[in-house]
């Protein structure tokens, strides 16, 4: 079956009868008594867990769907992934998923990840490989203290009332038995990921005979995931936002008009924002009402939101408008959801029960002063407003940029003095969008109220340190998580991970916001001008260190510390420290005559 060609009815039976005959040939041969013996164990430990993952993979729901859920299959269209520019498609994916394939799928918020990974797992069940399937979402273990990956997706088996013990289940994972299928990396509390990284390499390592497939948003961390291939989900095509826009449930005369446009034009003039199907998906929502496209994606998110609160339901008679359970005014109600995703995006929370959801809410509607039932507005936001939606037993976003957005909202609104720890938050987060649509929303106040006072701050810990060495400033800004390794005969500085707190998560983003400023400044990459007398510091610096931590370090990374200083200044780390000051004084005082020009308009304007 072409993969592409997906049934709306998924039947087991069939894959697990084939995963029973390849384990009953691995113990025993191909003896029809020994697969039906393991096909009835499989049944048993299985099924259960199949009737609860596969409709939550087969019925999704859009921001087009209010109450009711969509087929996957009936609005999946094509997905195309590039890596080292070349590109494949979900069905060549899919076939490397067959044999022993480890992959991460890295895309942008609303580029399709999570609808990827479900249709992928809905075709696995209805291939002919022979092995058995396995969704996790990494989100479920963000309210655990030490959780363990492994034992974590044997649950996600059993608790449905699989009765598989758990070492039959290592025993089939050595076995080439699995295809794991895990969704949402990026969706782990920060806290978790270098634990939850070392864990899942380490299953890889010891695993190695099944497929593992990860999606997530783009991470530096997987530059040194070795065992996988990153794959990033490329931008929809003309052709494929025009099948997306034909198989959305709409208005097909809405459609028609939005699909000419987008055929004479409006796609080659837009085409970062309909290559995007949530943002796709958004224009289309908003079309009617609007008529025009905004050129910053955040007027997207605002559109939308304003079309959401105030949409009629179109099979009623003209001028009814659904009944809401609080009476609020759309700005009340768009500064308590702000209030809201402020606080849930600050605690990384996603995922929410309903006391979660309830508590959260009393707080924001606190902040804000309305005095409405919490439980009101969180029917609202589910029902009405289709902000959040029902997943199970749990509530999530309709989709986490969602979450950004409003989060961005409220970090420009001025009304809390906490805002820094947001942005700062989000400055840490590096494929979020929340500090790039904050600077569009409101610029002269990011740069007074934030800009600013940060870089004053970087910029007298960073100059203390130039007045000690040049190389200190650079180990400053990293907090001292800078390393250098040796590999393919060239010497070569980077940072192994930064911590919390590091002034480069800053500095990245200022990098983001004024760009041109930067042109001249880079991160540190190889030390430079290979001679021998670095080459010999580099050996005398190795073999020292194989006497401290009693390994050998000749290719392995090691970390900088003060011995170092002296030699490292002659290569570009040392060259780095000493541009970044200049850099950063330079934007703020960029930054301050931006500042200067705001406040002296104000004045002329309001003479």
């Amino acid at each position: 079956m072409s993969p592409i060609e997906l049934q709306t009815t998924i039947n087991v039976a069939p894959m697990l009868l084939r995963a029973a005959r390849r384990i009953a040939s691995q113990a025993k041969g191909i003896a029809d008594r020994a697969a039906s013996a393991v096909r009835d164990e499989l049944s048993n430990n299985y099924s259960k867990y199949f009737e609860t993952v596969l409709p939550r993979c087969q019925f999704v729901r859009t921001i087009l769907s209010r109450q009711d859920s969509i087929s996957l299959p009936n609005i999946y269209v094509k997905t195309m992934l590039e890596s080292n520019q070349k590109k494949i498609s979900d069905a060549v994916l899919l076939d490397r998923l067959r044999d022993r394939a480890a992959v991460v799928i890295t895309g942008t918020g609303g580029s399709g990840k999570s609808f990827l990974l479900k249709y992928l797992m809905l075709s696995l069940v209805n291939s002919a490989h022979g092995r058995i399937p396995i969704y996790f979402e990494f989100r479920t273990l963000n309210d655990m203290e030490s959780p363990d990956l492994v034992d974590q997706i044997f649950r996600t088996i059993t608790e449905p009332g699989g009765s598989i013990t758990r070492s039959k289940f290592l025993k089939w994972l050595r076995s080439r038995n699995y295809v794991l299928v895990l969704d949402g990396f990026d969706e782990l509390n920060k806290e978790l990921r270098p634990e939850m990284d070392g864990q899942l390499n380490a299953m890889r390592r010891k695993f190695p005979n099944n497929s593992f497939v990860v999606s997530s948003r783009s991470d530096e961390r997987f530059d040194s995931w070795s065992q996988f291939t990153v794959l990033e989900v490329t931008p929809l095509s003309k052709r494929s936002v025009l099948a997306l826009l034909t198989k959305l449930p709409y208005d097909q005369e809405i459609k028609t008009k939005f699909k000419n446009n987008i055929r004479n034009g409006l796609f080659e003039q837009h085409e970062s924002f309909l290559s995007s199907p949530l943002l796709a998906t958004m224009m289309l929502l908003t079309y009617e009402q609007f008529a025009e496209i905004p050129d910053k994606i955040h007027l997207f998110y605002e559109q939308a939101f304003e079309t959401l609160f105030i949409r009629h339901d179109s099979t009623k008679e003209a001028g009814y408008q659904r009944r809401r359970n609080v009476d609020l005014a759309i700005n009340h109600f768009r500064n308590c959801f702000a209030a809201f995703c402020a606080s849930t995006y600050t605690n990384e929370k996603m995922e929410f029960t309903k006391s979660d959801l309830l508590e959260y809410t009393e707080k924001a509607l606190a902040f804000e002063r309305e005095s409405v039932d919490p439980a009101g507005f969180v029917a609202d936001l589910v029902d009405s407003v289709c902000m959040i939606q029902r997943e199970g037993l749990y509530f999530t976003f309709t989709h986490r940029s969602f979450q950004e957005y409003f989060a961005a909202v409220f970090a420009t609104s001025g009304r809390s003095e906490s805002f820094a720890l947001l942005l700062a938050a989000s400055c840490e987060r590096a494929s979020d969008a929340v500090v790039r649509m904050a600077f569009d929303m409101n610029r002269a106040f990011m740069e007074k109220s934030w800009i600013i006072p940060s870089l004053r701050e970087v910029i007298s810990r960073a100059t203390g340190a130039a007045l000690r060495h040049p190389v200190e400033v650079t180990s400053i800004l990293y907090a001292g998580n800078i390393v250098i390794s040796k590999g393919e005969g060239e010497l070569g500085v980077s940072y192994d991970g930064i911590p919390p707190g590091s002034d480069m998560h800053f500095v990245w983003r200022l990098r983001d916001l004024y760009p041109e400023l930067f042109w001249e400044v880079y991160p540190p990459g190889q030390l430079g001008r290979s001679n021998e007398g670095l080459a010999e510091q580099f050996e005398l610096r190795a073999h020292s260190t194989v006497h401290r931590y009693g390994r050998m370090v000749d290719t392995a990374p090691f970390p900088i510390v003060r011995d170092d200083w002296e030699w490292l200044s002659q290569t570009w780390i040392g060259e780095f420290g000493r541009r970044i000051v200049g850099v950063l004084t330079d934007v703020l005082d960029h930054v301050e005559a931006s500042v200067d020009r705001t406040r002296e308009a104000g004045k002329l304007l309001l003479r």
